[in-house]
């Protein structure tokens, strides 16, 4: 037996803005027989880093090292993971917005990685 996981219809890069992470945030409430949208996407790793001890703060990319840029965060991820070094990801997410220090930004939240290389 494998578990299934359904995604949403694929976003691009240039789907990736404040305003539809809004929309998505506004569209709800999401909840249990009404879940929150999950997308798959491929992004390059322009930089990581480890936050709160077992969180990893992302840089991603669509074209290695350019911009545009969108920020990714992944919570309660094993010590070991990502592995250093690492220059693409493959993941699951959710298009979120993230307010701080009195700025609104699209996040992606990373909740699950299905490939880094």
């Amino acid at each position: 037996m494998e578990r299934e996981i359904w995604v949403d219809r694929p976003l691009t890069f240039a789907d990736l803005t404040l305003d539809n992470a809004a929309l998505l945030r506004d569209a709800g409430p999401w909840g249990q027989n009404f879940p929150e949208p999950l997308f798959r996407g491929e992004f390059f790793v322009v930089q990581h880093r480890v936050v709160g001890g077992n969180h990893f703060k992302f840089l991603l990319a669509e074209v290695p090292d350019r911009e545009p840029f969108i920020d990714g965060i992944a919570f309660n991820v094993d010590s070991d993971w990502p592995r250093q070094g690492a220059r693409r990801l493959d993941a699951l997410y959710r298009l979120s917005v993230n307010s701080w220090r009195g700025r609104e930004s699209p996040q992606l939240l990373i909740e699950r990685i299905l490939e880094l290389s």
